[in-house]
């Protein structure tokens, strides 16, 4: 079965493993090709395949805008003038909120009951050489056993070209698989089981998702999940079962059955009434009948090794753009490279120095991947071993779920990716966008997967629709706004709840953000023209309309909150809602500053007057904006007032949203709050902080900015002794998966930083990667690096310009001198801005030892 056959991978450094099958959700492994998911537990005589279709929600499109919020937005604003905050966070609590959010729900389970020859399930005590493993380089799982004498494996992947999971059971002695197969989802559903020829039989589940998902924490209400007949998303998987063996229906339990086999091989597809996001879904199942059917048939006569191989070639296409290692064996020597002039020959071959480097990495550490199972290592890990091999996993692991649960054309990783097992999951499964549903896609850009990103994009240009009515209605403002949650249908108004959650009205500011990122790494003004600039202007409007003229006769927000977070008031209570939070405040900042960019770079400015105006606007509100705050203690200081911090060990900081993922602070180009940013992390943790997995994700990235690269490690260390399940999947608690993306997109901020114009390499090295390689991370202006470094500096580094970006390189804390080469052999002079081409390369090589 390929080459993952058995559990086995190519390279053992990219494989989970195990030695027992998954006791719960959390042990499962992950598959998915970004509209199809499922988890698999690996079951002796019972295997269960959890399954996710993108777009199976609960709800329809519905107007969640409170049309009575705007009555009370001035007096929240006189409260807040007066320092009420109490009555103001009161007022708006009970007058200015919404309706929560719609809920991610799951498709159903694939069960396959594997059978003895006595007609039983198949005993684990009658099992050895038991192994299931999760191979990351081709996106394949398996599990393999032996039970009396025979020795069964089988193999399941997701296949993004042909829209199919594939899943193929295999004995080594013909006619000893014995099987029952069957669908059930904990939805109102129906299975039905067909014939289709001698070796082939179909399973159908129907059903249809709840019309509404309602909050039940505390187990109030009587009917928190609500189906209406006629009414919101419905769903249909197909499951074709081919065999060499005989094959039955049973009716009564709407299963295959499957005897005397060699071989079994299941292909599911699965498709939903979705039509959009501002679109009643269908209610026809021929419909959902007929797209089964059409997917199947494409490859009704293709071979299982001809669609595993276009699935591992589709995959790999993006997951071997990147590849990291880490340790001695990986790192170049003298006999690698010549000290003092290198061969031009020897610089061209730098992308195949790191191949070999790469290899003979693989062959040290084959022994530490193969002898202990995934889990093991993890718990060694926790108890303070070693492991730069299971950090460097972790890294690949981010970039395989960003690859299997965001493509084009889906829907875009959500708090669980695709992953979710549960009809009222925790927050819903939503896009919670005070952070999430962002730190999902911080790696999409420097990681290199561009595509994946573009279904983020794709629901920021639906919210920002969904968001301009939310703005007017809400705010009496222009442009577009969102909140802290957003689902299937696009929700942009303010969820149920509190307010110092529920009331922020920055989303759009932070999502826009995603448009300017994606310019910058993929420099594309066609981009910025068609798509770009639109939705970073029309937030900007919004942003406009939505500040307020203070006292001092700066422009600020009010009311503002800093996302979950809560002060004291001088009565000593707790609230949430203030002016002019640092967060919000850094936020409008940045998103005139990017939409002034992108004019200028546009022309905006010349087309008409309106737009001259609009610019000259920003640019005005921009200079009035009022400046960071640094408190007393030297911390900055998180809302406009000086109020002191109810939890000092909050789970947020996003008052340091200018250190990361914003470049507003820098310890070079602002000292001061560079420092005040680094007493603030000091304090937040000291106090606690950091104690959720995407809080410890987003302190490593924090710490990689302020150059700090022992500092980010150990909450690499954290993030994988404290919040890493032995699925490898990050846990809040419960289990969420931004905690994954913001761990890989740390780990690479610490190898490269393009901020502010300049490509840095290695400008946060832990001590503890003293040496490695990485190829194809992505720097800003477009230009793909791979690098060698070893005893803790850089020795060789390649640029390729994708796009013909002028390259600015800085080499940070080392003392080597180095050169930079042409393809030709040329020698530059790199102290200022190279002028590239589209497609050339650039070679950097230590001279000094």
């Amino acid at each position: 079965m390929g080459d993952g056959d058995g559990g086995y991978a190519e390279s053992p450094e990219l494989m989970l493993w195990y030695g027992e099958p998954a006791a719960d959700w959390n042990e499962a492994l992950p598959i998915g090709n970004g509209r199809l998911g499922a988890m698999i537990f690996g079951g002796i005589g019972l295997e269960r395949l959890q399954l996710n279709e993108d777009t199976l929600w609960s709800g329809f499109p519905r107007d969640t805008n409170n049309y009575e919020a705007l009555r009370y937005l001035k007096r929240a604003r006189e409260l807040l003038a007066e320092a009420r905050y109490a009555e103001a966070e009161e007022l708006i609590g009970s007058r200015m909120l919404g309706v929560n959010s719609q809920a991610y729900q799951p498709l159903g389970d694939l069960w396959i009951e594997q059978r003895a020859e006595n007609g039983q399930a198949v005993q684990t005590s009658c099992v050895t050489d038991y192994r299931r493993g999760l191979d990351i380089d081709s996106a394949t799982a398996s599990v393999r056993f032996v039970s009396e004498d025979v020795r069964y494996s089988r193999e399941t992947w997701v296949s993004a070209p042909d829209g199919m999971l594939v899943c193929r059971y295999e004995a080594s002695t013909p006619g000893a698989l014995t099987l029952s197969i069957g669908l059930r989802s904990p939805h109102r559903a129906l299975s039905s089981t067909t014939a289709l020829d001698a070796r082939t039989a179909a399973i159908r589940l129907e059903g249809s998702c709840p019309t509404h998902i309602a909050d039940n924490y505390h187990g109030d209400h009587p009917r928190a999940v609500q189906y209406e007949a006629g009414r919101g998303i419905r769903f249909q998987a197909r499951l074709d079962a081919i065999t060499d063996g005989t094959i039955t229906l049973d009716d009564d339990r709407m299963t295959i059955q499957v005897a005397g086999a060699g071989y079994c091989e299941l292909r599911l597809v699965a498709c939903s009434s979705f039509k959009g996001f501002d679109k009643e879904p269908g209610q026809d199942p021929e419909e959902l009948e007929a797209r089964n059917e059409e997917t199947l048939s494409r490859v009704r006569s293709t071979g299982y090794e001809a669609l595993r191989e276009r699935h591992v070639a589709d995959y790999r296409s993006l997951f071997r753009r990147v590849s990291l290692r880490l340790g001695s064996g990986s790192a170049c020597n003298e006999s690698e490279a010549t000290h003092g002039t290198v061969a031009v020959t020897t610089i061209r071959s730098s992308n195949e120095t790191i191949g070999k480097l790469t290899q003979q990495a693989n062959g040290a550490n084959a022994s530490a991947s193969e002898s202990r199972p995934t889990n093991e290592r993890l718990a060694n890990y926790k108890q303070g071993g070693r492991d730069e091999e299971l950090e460097a996993l972790y890294f690949d692991y981010g970039r395989y779920l960003l690859i299997s649960s965001s493509r084009p054309g889906t829907q875009p990783a959500n708090l669980q990716g695709i992953w979710n097992e549960h009809v009222q999951p925790p927050w819903n499964s939503n896009y919670t966008s005070n952070i999430n549903v962002q730190m999902n896609y911080w790696p999409a850009e420097s990681c290199n997967l561009g595509e994946c990103h573009e279904p983020l994009l794709q629901m920021v240009r639906e919210v920002s629709e969904t968001g301009t009515r939310t703005a007017a209605i809400h705010y009496g403002c222009r442009g577009w706004t969102a909140h802290h949650n957003i689902d299937l249908w696009r929700m942009s108004s303010p969820s149920g709840g509190h307010p110092s959650w529920a009331f922020w009205p920055m989303g759009g500011a932070w999502l826009a953000r995603h448009c300017w990122e994606r310019f910058l790494h993929r420099p594309d003004l066609d981009y910025l023209e068609r798509e770009g600039y639109p939705i970073m202007r029309e937030a900007a409007l919004f942003c406009l309309d939505w500040l307020q003229e203070q006292e001092d006769g700066r422009l600020g927000t009010t009311p503002s909150t800093s996302p979950e977070n809560k002060f004291l008031t001088d009565e000593g209570v707790p609230a949430s809602v203030s002016r002019s939070s640092e967060m919000d405040i850094s936020l409008i900042r940045e998103l005139f500053g990017h939409c002034l960019e992108a004019a200028e770079l546009l022309g905006a400015a010349h087309r008409d007057a309106e737009e001259r105006k609009l610019l000259q606007d920003i640019q005005a509100a921009a200079e009035r904006l009022p400046a960071p705050a640094i408190s007393p203690e030297g911390t900055v200081r998180e809302w406009g007032d000086p109020l002191p911090e109810h939890e000092p060990g909050h789970r947020h900081v996003s008052h340091l949203y200018g250190l990361f993922p914003s470049d507003s602070i820098t310890p070079a180009g602002t000292p001061e709050l560079a420092e005040a940013a680094r007493r603030t992390l000091d304090k937040r943790i000291s106090s606690g902080g950091g104690h959720t997995g995407w809080s410890c994700a987003w302190l490593i990235n924090l710490y990689a900015r302020l150059g700090d690269g022992d500092g980010a490690y150990g909450f690499i260390r954290t993030l994988l002794s404290r919040s890493t399940l032995p699925n490898l999947l990050d846990n809040h608690p419960p289990f969420q998966i931004d905690g994954n993306f913001g761990g890989t997109a740390g780990m690479a901020e610490l190898l490269v930083q393009s901020h502010g114009g300049t490509v840095r390499l290695l400008p946060a090295l832990p001590a503890a990667w003293p040496a490695g390689s990485v190829s194809g991370l992505v720097a800003r202006g477009g230009f793909v690096i791979d690098m060698t470094w070893s005893e803790g500096k850089l020795w060789t580094a390649t640029f390729r310009s994708l796009y013909g970006s002028k390259l600015a390189i800085a080499i940070n804390g080392d003392d080597r001198r180095y050169a930079l080469r042409t393809e030709e052999g040329s020698e530059l002079d790199w102290s200022g801005q190279l002028d590239t081409e589209a497609g050339q390369s650039f070679f950097v090589t230590a001279i000094d030892k």
